[in-house]
């Protein structure tokens, strides 16, 4: 009986030190119930004890969304700890419920005590246009807009680059649910094509391929006419519905050595492919004069505008192998904003010094006065313009052609080979846009 007596006195003794050392125990939960972010960033939970660890300890959270488990350690004579938990990308409002689970050194402080983390999707921004046209010298004002603002909760902080990842302005937007405007001093080194993008917490949030700017420098003017004193001209033959007379000319001009700058629609090679590669294939120089040879300041919408421009660039290329360089503008039709879209496509705007006309029905039956507006006041750097489908075309350069060569002394040549004269060269091609992420240096 005394020895029943004696084990169960020790046995509350044993339970009565149990329950003394485990409310020693530091008592752990979350500093919060809850959270917000915009997935994919990473958030940092923070966990609290209501004593100091006497050593380090580890304490483990589990997340009953996914069943994935974390860390957080409490360094020795510590109150607080956190443990950062990655996301995810979201289509809409996601929540991640966490828990502590209970271990050795420590107890949960309640059943009940757990962290939901909202996880937001990211930022959706749109470009307010389809094309911002920049000049250099000028101030560009790139206007974007954010069809979920509501749910950005991780900072304001945006940022405006282009395909190269080249920063370009920073803002704070503070009410995400109207527009932001980027400003922009434009410089020199800005021109070509620039495709923005707006980042936010490292992460574009913009679509590839939006965005789409056209820089220029218009101190650099079109080209009508070369300035140089060297004595060479360039015929130009443009080049839209018509093929009858192309062997004709294309003789013509073989008769006298010379090579000279053809403009073609899209329509033109299209319809006539094979004439298209016989000019190429005898030396002559190709250029770009739109799809179907509309005047192009009609267009209201950029991006017909811009498909006019590009789509014969990406056909020439297929048929024949070249990526054209040089744009004539059909009926010399352009202004300041065409010229920087062409521009931004690689290739220069292209006029002429003077129209011989051979496409103009008073001068159907006048070939003669053709011929005489060919040589009115013609000279060095001039550039001549005439049509595949001319009337009486090949028949006025087999005249032209001599009394320019033999009589003033002046050479045709190429456009590209008359612009080198001056130290003229075509724009730079366009870097395509396909940053997702900033390069490191940035």
């Amino acid at each position: 009986m005394k020895k029943a007596l004696w084990l169960c006195l020790l046995l509350a003794l044993l339970l009565t030190a149990a329950a003394a050392l485990a409310d020693g125990e530091p008592k752990v939960s979350f500093s919060s119930t809850t959270g917000k972010v915009n997935g994919p960033l990473d958030y940092t939970i923070e966990l609290k004890s209501t004593a100091a660890f006497s050593e380090t300890t580890d304490v483990t959270l589990v997340c009953n969304t996914d069943k994935t488990t974390y860390t957080a350690t409490f360094a020795a004579g510590a109150t607080q700890a956190w443990v950062t938990v990655p996301t995810v990308e979201v289509e809409k409002r996601t929540n991640y419920i966490y828990d502590i689970q209970a271990g050795s050194g420590y107890q949960v402080a309640s059943k009940s005590n757990r962290f939901t983390l909202q996880v937001f999707p990211l930022p959706h921004v749109r470009f307010s246009s389809s094309a911002y046209i920049g000049y250099v010298g000028k101030s560009l004002a790139v206007t974007v807009s954010c069809s979920n603002g509501s749910s950005v909760v991780s900072g304001k902080h945006f940022q405006l680059r282009d395909q190269t990842g080249r920063l370009y302005a920073e803002a704070d937007w503070k009410n995400t649910g109207g527009k932001l405007t980027f400003r922009i001093d434009v410089t020199s080194d800005m021109e070509g094509a620039r495709f923005f993008s707006v980042w936010w917490n490292g992460f574009r949030v913009t679509e590839i391929g939006t965005g789409y700017a056209a820089i220029t420098d218009l101190s650099r003017k079109v080209i009508k006419q070369v300035n140089t004193e060297e004595p060479y001209i360039a015929i130009t033959i443009d080049c839209c519905y018509y093929d009858a007379n192309t062997d004709k000319i294309l003789d013509v001009l073989d008769k006298y050595g010379i090579k000279c700058t053809f403009f073609m629609t899209g329509y033109y090679i299209r319809t006539f492919p094979e004439s298209a590669k016989k000019i190429l294939a005898r030396g002559h120089e190709i250029g770009n004069h739109t799809t179907n040879h509309r005047k192009m300041t009609q267009w209201s919408n950029v991006s017909q505008q811009l498909s006019q421009m590009h789509t014969p660039v990406v056909e020439m290329e297929e048929l024949m192998g070249i990526r054209v360089r040089l744009y004539r503008p059909p009926y010399g039709d352009h202004n300041d904003k065409l010229t920087a879209m062409v521009r931004s496509d690689g290739m220069e705007v292209i006029m002429w010094t003077i129209d011989s006309h051979d496409w103009d029905d008073e001068y159907k039956n006048k070939p003669d006065k053709v011929i005489e507006r060919d040589k009115r006041g013609v000279g060095p750097g001039y550039i001549i313009l005439h049509h595949l489908g001319g009337y009486h075309t090949a028949e006025i350069l087999d005249v032209v052609i001599p009394y320019y060569m033999d009589e003033l002394g002046l050479q045709p040549v190429t456009i590209t080979e008359l612009m080198a004269l001056e130290g003229r060269t075509v724009p730079d091609l366009p870097i395509e846009d396909t940053l997702t992420q900033i390069p490191e240096g940035m």
